[in-house]
């Protein structure tokens, strides 16, 4: 098949959507069929995923409404020469001009909107902008999408503008090869705690944005340290200088500076070295669609603390971790400290099992596959 994505970016820096998207794309074109990616180029540290046509053109104004003629261009003359295409997110134009394009064309597509339209998300923001938004751009979009693919049962439950819309359910994917070949323990914790061999980690690995909480959990640290005075807090990711820096400045106030630890973004085999080495993974987030960064830790066998607004109700069900009710950080580190007063193997390995029934992307691939032939039921086989 011939399949088209459309993404405001796709920059490692631009977090999980991504992310998710390029290992898509890679792995769609692993089972032969003929895939492109087009977006606009906003720098960072690009994702090119092998295989994979990846167009980028330049950002015509604002950065938060991903405007771009060229790629405009582009998509007019693509759209119709594909058998369907995959929008991912809402809010930006990209989108919006590839659906339009679709619909003139009579070409089926699939919308994901990534966690972005649930409760808690539409009042982050300017919540009566993005109603405006939605009435004029988004809802169209939506609404004429052949499927609506959220990644959880979760994530469609608390999205009140999704009802009545086709929702299909699939999940993000961990590659197989990465999950089978994990790297060995101990290379993150003697570069990073070489003189601390009992060290207990703490590991929040994710986009340092104010919805994933940090800010609220910080406070909370000093009691952990109470109750485990080995425990090291290290804090990988990166995200708006000036939140990074509001984060350090609140590390400053509340002088837990020897034992917080910031390591900036962590990509490839470095990100799975850290994982590998976490007593515990942690995010309290005030809200998340599918987190690929639980995921991913659930991968590498690590224990994970999510809050209920993760939307991993999985977690839970498969023995993987503890979920903190939302609003609750001193649950949150409570759930730290029993896992670390409490150390078995029996959630890393109950979170890997997990990921090798649900989240592999062999698996996922031909959920995506079956989608797309019954979107697209005269689409020549790969």
């Amino acid at each position: 098949m011939k399949i088209l994505f459309t993404i405001s970016d796709l920059s490692a820096e631009t977090g999980g959507v991504a992310t998710v998207t390029a290992a898509l794309a890679e792995n769609l074109a692993a089972r032969g069929h003929h895939v492109t990616v087009g977006t606009v180029d906003h720098g960072g540290t690009h994702l090119n995923p092998q295989e994979v046509r990846v167009a980028r053109f330049p950002l015509d104004g604002s950065a938060r409404l991903a405007k771009s003629s060229q790629l405009k261009e582009f998509l007019r003359h693509q759209v119709p020469a594909h058998e369907v295409v995959q929008i991912q997110g809402l809010w930006q134009s990209p989108g919006h001009q590839a659906a339009a394009i679709c619909r003139k064309f009579k070409i089926p597509y699939v919308v994901a909107p990534h966690g972005m339209l649930d409760e808690k998300s539409l009042r982050m923001g300017n919540r009566y902008m993005k109603r405006l938004f939605w009435w004029l751009a988004d809802g169209p979009m939506y609404k004429g999408a052949a499927a609506v693919q959220c990644l959880n049962t979760a994530e469609d439950r608390v999205s009140p503008w999704l009802a009545g819309l086709p929702v299909v359910h699939i999940a993000n994917g961990i590659d197989d090869h990465i999950f089978a070949e994990m790297p060995p323990q101990g290379a993150f914790r003697s570069r990073y705690f070489a003189n601390q061999p009992a060290a207990r980690i703490v590991l929040f690995l994710s986009r340092i944005h104010p919805k994933k909480g940090l800010d609220r959990f910080l406070p909370l640290w000093p009691s952990v340290r109470r109750a485990v005075p080995d425990a090291r807090l290290v804090i990988a990711g990166t995200g708006e200088p000036a939140h990074v820096q509001a984060i350090q400045d609140q590390i400053g106030r509340l002088g837990i500076g020897a034992s917080v630890q910031m390591v900036g973004l962590l990509n490839g085999r470095d990100k799975w070295q850290a994982l590998r080495d976490a007593d515990v993974f942690i995010l309290p987030s005030r809200q998340e669609g599918f987190s690929m960064a639980i995921t991913e830790a659930m991968a590498a066998g690590c224990p994970v603390v999510i809050t209920r607004a993760c939307q991993f109700d999985e977690v839970e069900t498969g023995g993987a971790g503890i979920i903190a009710p939302d609003d609750s950080m001193d649950a949150f580190a409570d759930g730290i400290i029993s896992i670390l007063k409490n150390p078995n193997s029996t959630m890393g390995k109950a979170g890997r099992a997990l990921v090798a029934d649900r989240y592999l992307w062999s698996k996922v691939v031909d959920r995506f596959e079956n989608l797309y032939q019954r979107l697209a039921p005269l689409a020549d086989p790969p």
